[in-house]
Order: structure tokens, then sequence, then C-alpha cells
């Protein structure tokens, strides 16, 4: 079907979850206004405090409310858990995740069905050269962390790498910001 609102025949009704910190909310906020443009029926956007511990009272609130697809804007363990709380109640719509630098291992331990991942990076199981150019350097440091969970900091790496090269002594604050704003680097596939 060529209207994305509708999947298998049916309206999608999208849920949309935030972390109640502010960066979340807005880009929850963001999500909601777009969706709407695009015609979609949105079945709650709820903001859900930092330290929850139980998501059955949102998840409920989400399959009461007839959502079909739900998606966030918070940190991946937060879509893992109101996922959980969905499935338990017997819910079988689909779930869109965003992903964080624990996504890609997460992903595999509790992957299901109807459960997706949008990373904004390139997951390690890629095989890209760049990692194991970091599993290398995570090793010869004696790094405990996955490369996955390494890899963004490795593309943040770079681009100060990049600015300070660029900056050159003495690097003042106002030399530094210069500098940050002409950065052009090559992730190396990391980043599309």
């Amino acid at each position: 079907v060529d209207d994305m609102t509708i999947v298998d025949g049916k309206i999608v009704k999208l849920g949309l979850l935030a972390m109640d910190i502010p960066i979340s909310r807005q880009g929850v906020d963001q999500m909601e206004k777009l969706a709407r443009q695009a015609g979609f029926d949105i079945a709650g956007n709820i903001a859900v405090p930092p330290a929850t511990a139980d998501f059955t009272p949102f998840a409920t609130r989400f399959k009461d409310a007839g959502a079909t697809w739900i998606a966030h804007w918070a940190p991946f363990n937060f879509g893992v858990a109101l996922f959980g709380s969905l499935t338990r109640l017997g819910w079988t719509g689909n779930y869109l995740a965003t992903a964080s630098p624990t996504a890609e291992t997460d992903t595999v331990k509790f992957a299901q069905e109807n459960f997706y991942v949008m990373p904004s990076y390139t997951f390690s199981v890629e095989g890209l050269p760049v990692f194991k150019e970091i599993g290398e350097a995570a090793k010869k440091y004696c790094a405990t962390y996955s490369v996955d969970s390494l890899s963004l900091g490795w593309g943040g790496g770079m681009v100060l790498e990049d600015a300070l090269k660029r900056c050159s002594l003495p690097c003042s604050a106002e030399k530094l910001r210069t500098s940050l704003e002409g950065v052009r680097v090559d992730t190396q596939g990391i980043y599309g």
C-alpha cells in the first residue's frame, strides 16, 4: 500500500514513549508532530519517570489506546522494559526502538519478531575494518567493553582528534570552537 499510515490493511495507531527528561520529551514531541503531519493516528505520547521499575501501567495505557506500533526516543533499556511489559499483557503490535551503545548486544539477547531497532550508526556485526581496529585498541588498553559499546566513543574521538589537530597549540576555547565548526571526518562507516 502506498499510504504508510496503513500496514497490513490496518491504520497505524502510533504510541510514543519518552523518558521524562527534556531531551527525550522534545524528541518524542517532534516525532508526534511529524507523525501527525504524515497522517498517523497517535495512541499516546507518554513520558515515563527515569527511575521507573514497572512499566505495566504505561504498557496498559498503550494497549488500551489500541497502539499497533510504538516507538521511543529514550535509552534503549526503556524500550526493552516497555516491550517486555507489553508482551506480558499479550500485546501483538510492533515496537521500534532507537538504538544506544548497548543496543547491539541487548538486541541479540532480546531478539523478537516484532521488535525492531533503528540505529543511527553501524553495528559491529557488519564486520567493517574499523571494528577490528577498535577491538585491537580495546585489547591493548585492557578495555572491558564490547566493540559495539565502544564504537560511538571511537567516532566521537575521531572528531575530537581532528578538531585538536586543526586547533594546534596554544588552543584556546575560541580556537577550538572554530576548529570544531570545520571538522570533516571519515568515520570509516561507523556513521553513514
